[in-house]
């Protein structure tokens, strides 16, 4: 398949992926104004800690077998043993269910006294931990769902889900009063009632048993992903440790909801360009005789939209946080533009780790990450102590930066790609230059913010395409004709109408 159709094949599974996100992030951000007036600052951050600690644990429970799944359902093409790869992965992760709730459980309050300090209570740990490990088993069915392509049926069964539990916080936290508790056992009934439903179908569709051979290869493959992911985890949620215990809890609720928007808008992207590209497309294209030219020019449209659309979110972000969050936690804007700076950084990982992918030689991913995780723990140390939560932002842009520009170092020898440097470099360059010239214009009064944050996020686009050199001339002339049949079915659909 030509770039073209693999364009064609992202785009199509990418934009249910997209509809599916835009479900759930407009559920969750048309209730973030209702829990941002019902849950204290301090409640936030304990959320906050809460899904930190409890990621760590998963990944150490999953011991890498989502990513092997993935991996080993493509090393052939006959059903059967696509069947076995999936049916030997969800046993196994039923297994580590039990196992891991027998070990961990008892220790539920010495956990929540190290993460919450003296006004956590053990329950808090014990229901976001039942949720975790029925999303675990979860994970193993949405593998299923997203190699096989079963786009739809993924995106029904995850809005499904986000819509239960937007319900059940609502009557828990708004009517029941019940706070951080209230969130909690409302993402646990959701995810019950759900993955019940949805592993019955998994399990009639692959059957469950243990192929021993298969296991053991694929622990081979996922097991030195553990302390990579681990790390990972790490560089991501540790900088809360950090200001809970430099600053406090209430500081902790405002970088995290800062750091929601630019990750859950990094989400939008790459979950729904991950779904099918690490489940299919990147391994088709590995096959064409221009692979490594279809991956540069790939990651170049991918990087543009993200970059354009962080931009978007930096300079917008008091009108945002005025939109979804209540006046106490506006203080957040501050963190926000530094923010979405580390996940442009973060995201290139998406593109550099190709090779590593390809070739199997997944302890390169450990080195990285860990040495990533290395320069994170000692940035916060030297620097949270003194600069606090702004100090943390600037921990995460350096941290991410390093990691993914690390990666490229470390893995550019397992497969050869050549991506476009200096049309990256103009996309980070023009948009942390019209954040510092946007800072120049001040403007009081909602309308009048509005207006301004507009005016500079245009300006991006325009300025990009009129940027001798940026685009090709066949760019040039998609772009324009994709305009022009976009403003032609505007007005045919405006004269249908009159």
């Amino acid at each position: 398949m030509d770039i073209k159709g693999n364009l064609k094949e992202i785009g199509k599974h990418g934009s249910i992926y997209v509809l599916g996100w835009i479900l759930n992030s407009a559920l969750s951000l048309g209730l973030l104004p209702v829990y941002t007036r019902y849950l204290e600052k301090t409640e936030y951050g304990m959320l906050s800690l809460l899904d930190s600690t409890i990621e760590l644990v998963r990944i150490l429970c999953a011991l890498g077998i989502g990513s092997a799944i993935i991996r080993f359902f493509h090393d052939k093409q006959d059903d059967e043993h696509r069947r076995k790869v999936l049916s030997t992965g969800i046993t196994f992760l039923m297994i580590m269910i039990v196992v891991l709730g027998v070990i961990v459980y008892p220790l539920s309050g010495k956990i929540t006294k190290l993460v919450l300090g003296e006004d956590g209570r053990p329950l808090y740990f014990q229901v976001a931990l039942a949720t975790m490990l029925l999303g675990l088993l979860r994970s193993g069915a949405d593998t299923y769902l997203t190699t096989s392509k079963r786009s739809i049926t993924f995106i029904i069964v995850n809005s499904g889900q986000t819509l239960l539990s937007a319900v059940i916080n609502l009557y828990l936290i708004v009517f029941l009063g019940m706070g951080v508790l209230g969130m909690l056992y409302g993402s646990l009934i959701a995810s019950l009632l759900v993955n019940v439903v949805l592993m019955q179908y998994v399990i009639r569709k692959n059957g469950l048993g243990i192929d021993t051979s298969l296991l053991i290869n694929m622990f081979r493959y996922g097991l030195p992903l553990v302390p990579a992911i681990l790390a990972a985890a790490a560089m991501h949620n540790l900088d809360r440790f950090f200001i809970r215990n430099y600053v406090n809890m209430a500081e902790v609720g405002l970088y995290s909801l800062a750091y929601m928007f630019p990750f859950m808008l990094n989400g939008l992207f790459s979950n729904a360009f991950s779904r099918i590209w690490g489940a299919s497309t990147m391994y088709s294209i590995a096959r064409a005789p221009d692979a490594s030219y279809q991956f540069s020019r790939i990651c170049t449209y991918y990087m543009t939209v993200l970059t354009f659309a962080l931009f978007a979110i930096s300079v917008g972000a008091d009108t945002l946080l005025s939109l979804f969050a209540a006046p106490s936690y506006f203080d957040a804007q501050r963190y926000l533009p530094i923010i979405a700076l580390g996940v442009w950084g973060y995201a290139m990982h998406t593109f550099v780790r190709i090779g590593v992918d390809l070739t199997k030689k997944t302890y390169l991913f450990t080195i990285n990450y860990v040495l990533a995780f290395v320069i994170n723990i000692v940035l916060n140390f030297l620097i949270v102590p003194r600069w606090g939560a702004i100090g943390a932002a600037w921990v995460t842009v350096a941290t991410y930066f390093s990691f993914s520009f690390g990666g490229f170092l470390l893995y550019r020898h397992c497969y050869p790609i050549r991506l476009e440097w200096i049309r990256l470099s103009v996309l980070i360059l023009l948009a942390i230059g019209l954040f510092i010239c946007r800072q120049f214009f001040h403007v009081y009064g909602f309308t009048g913010t509005l207006l301004i944050e507009i005016s500079f996020i245009a300006l991006f686009p325009i300025i990009l395409i009129y940027t001798k050199g940026f685009f090709t001339s066949g760019e040039r002339l998609q772009i324009k004709t994709w305009c022009s049949s976009k403003a032609s079915l505007m007005v045919r659909t405006r004269t249908t109408h009159q």
